[in-house]
């Protein structure tokens, strides 16, 4: 072979492995490059769900342009948008409502702070809290137990009764721990004023309902089930008030009775409270977690709730009706997809009240309003429904127009985007005094949606910017408030053990949908006895250790053949939060 050959062939020798090379590096770079973004994302997504997010900071003064943006395009309307932050909110997720009084916006944290958007544009906070009764639990074991999760524990709602021009009453709906170790689920009301933007509410509370029974501690599956709550509020007629309350988990699967089918039991009901005397009736029965409530203007009462796996649905709501949660659902049990075990046949609704919609795929739904025809002439027969934005929360939460027609009949719901960042949840909507709609969602987020191509009869403003300005109030409310302290490693594990892993997996040694994780460390995949594991599992001859485990919990493809279980989809340092935790059982 010539000299020259030799040359060039060594030349294409070089010139392959220069470009196997870089291509490795390059996929290296961003494999690395994607793989960090997505622990940012999940590890602020996680953070989120138990609480421990803190870092919200909000500019002293907000510039907003409202924004037409294309994907919020329905076939009917299109919309305009702004998003104002709003302060303080201790917690980010799990809860969370707002209310207007006069053109302002009040709002509540999950944790019971009011603040309000003033009708100047000016956010202030309030001295009166929710009484929850914080600090006795706090204090009480049970807030440091492994099954607890904090996050599930919460404000619900709030309503606004306008009594004169210039005084009202706020009803709120919360969570209250009752100092001996259990949960009740109240409704609270104070009093409050209002002159030109400026409000006040006292700290003087009083209980107008309390639920029964005060709930202990579950010994199956969520310690506390404080996130199927309901607790949405909507006046009736002038004299009666009504709420929705979920069944808090007491579903009968994960007990022994089912709350929402028991007559001596106010959970999982729609419940009518007369506000004079204080006595409450039984409106409907079968309620999993309802979500919304909306008394429209020919005065029909819609709710909205979750599903399992599958299976929300927008309710028609009369007297008397029982809508059949848990014995029958449109949904699936939780983990690897598999029937709900009381419905005697999956995929009907037999015996009990049909919903007027379901969601199959489950949409996260919350709550509605009836949009004003002046400002959304073309909505003027449809509901919005807002959503926490899906069964897989991919992206974030969602809007959906569903039409209603004479004979009440929902004939369709469309999808509208909405410019919200990944795994932000949408948790309650308002139709204000002006026809445009405010949404709040659960990054301490206020989106407010107008009408980009109003008719005359529209009385929203028509300002193309406005600015919004952070109050003494709450510039003094930030500086005193106490950050959030993140758990150590061995409480973050716990409590995504809880919130991910415990309604498949215990760890006391009985088998659940999965085998028992205590002592899993050191075990061999495939080998705990009276678990039928699949083949690929069972011919792994692999010994689970600290950083089999770290891996396996953050991979998104199934390693193992035939393996029924979801991917838990954790980050990095989430994952090595549970590996830890498990090694200590």
């Amino acid at each position: 072979m010539s000299k020259f050959y030799k040359i060039a062939l060594w030349g294409i020798y070089a010139a392959v492995l220069l470009a196997v090379g870089f291509a490795i590096g390059n996929w290296a770079i961003d494999h690395h490059l994607k793989r960090h973004i997505v622990e940012k994302v999940q590890d602020t997504a996680v953070g989120r769900l138990l609480g421990w997010t803190t870092d919200h900071p909000v500019p002293d003064i907000q510039h907003l342009d409202w924004k037409a943006i294309p994907s919020l395009v329905s076939n009917l309307h299109y919309l305009q948008v702004v998003k104002v932050r709003l302060a303080p909110f201790e917690t980010y997720g799990e809860g969370g409502a707002i209310e207007e009084v006069s053109g302002n916006i009040l709002y509540a944290s999950p944790l019971g702070q009011l603040g309000y958007l003033s009708r100047k544009q000016v956010i202030r906070t309030l001295e009166a809290r929710v009484p929850m009764n914080m600090d006795a639990l706090r204090a009480h074991p049970i807030f440091k137990d492994p099954r607890f999760v904090a996050s599930y524990f919460r404000t619900l709602d709030l309503l606004v009764v306008p009594r004169t021009a210039t005084a009202f009453d706020l009803y709120v709906s919360h969570h209250r721990f009752n100092g001996a170790g259990c949960f009740e689920f109240v409704i609270s009301r104070t009093e409050g004023k209002v002159s030109d933007d400026n409000l006040e509410v006292s700290s003087a509370w009083q209980d107008v309902f309390v639920a029964k029974p005060c709930m202990q501690p579950k010994d199956v599956d969520l310690f506390w089930g404080g996130l199927e709550s309901g607790g949405r509020l909507a006046l009736l007629d002038a004299r009666t008030l009504l709420v929705t309350i979920g069944d808090h988990q007491f579903d009968g699967v994960r007990t022994e009775t089912a709350a929402a089918q028991d007559p001596d039991s106010d959970l999982g009901k729609v419940m009518a409270i007369d506000l004079a005397s204080g006595r409450a009736h039984v409106v409907s029965s079968g309620h999993r977690n309802p979500q919304g409530l909306l008394v429209s203007r020919d005065g029909t009462i819609w709710e909205t709730e979750h599903g399992p796996q599958g299976g929300d649905e927008i309710n028609l709501i009369r007297q008397g009706l029982n809508y059949g949660w848990p014995q029958v659902t449109y949904g699936m049990e939780y983990g690897p997809r598999r029937n709900w075990p009381l419905n005697p046949e999956q995929g009907r609704h037999d015996g009990y009240e049909l919903p007027a919609f379901a969601f199959v795929p489950s949409i996260g739904i919350s709550n509605l309003i009836q949009p004003d025809p002046r400002e959304w002439p073309l909505w003027r027969d449809h509901l919005l429904v807002s959503s926490f934005g899906g069964e897989l929360r991919a992206g974030g939460g969602k809007l959906y127009l569903a039409r209603v027609e004479r004979d009440k009949r929902i004939v369709y719901a469309e999808e509208i985007v909405v410019p919200v960042e990944d795994g932000e949840r949408l948790r309650d909507i308002i139709s204000l005094a002006d026809g445009r709609i405010a949404v709040l969602s659960e990054h301490a987020t206020l989106l407010l949606f107008r009408n980009e191509r109003a008719e005359k009869a529209s009385v929203s403003p028509r300002e193309d910017a406005f600015d919004v300005t952070l109050g003494d109030s709450a510039k003094a409310a930030i500086a005193k408030s106490v950050p959030i302290t993140p758990p150590s490693q061995l409480d973050a594990g716990r409590q995504l053990f809880a919130s991910k892993c415990a309604s498949c997996h215990s760890l006391d040694g009985k088998i659940k949908i999965g085998p028992p994780l205590n002592g899993v460390v050191g075990r061999q995949i495939g080998t705990f006895d009276g678990f039928r594991y699949s083949r690929g599992m069972k011919e792994a001859r692999i010994v689970w250790d600290y950083w089999k485990l770290v891996e396996f919990l953050q991979i998104l493809e199934q390693p193992y053949e035939g393996s029924p279980m979801p991917r838990p989809r954790l980050s990095y340092t989430s994952s090595k939060a549970v590996a830890a935790y498990l090694q200590e059982q």
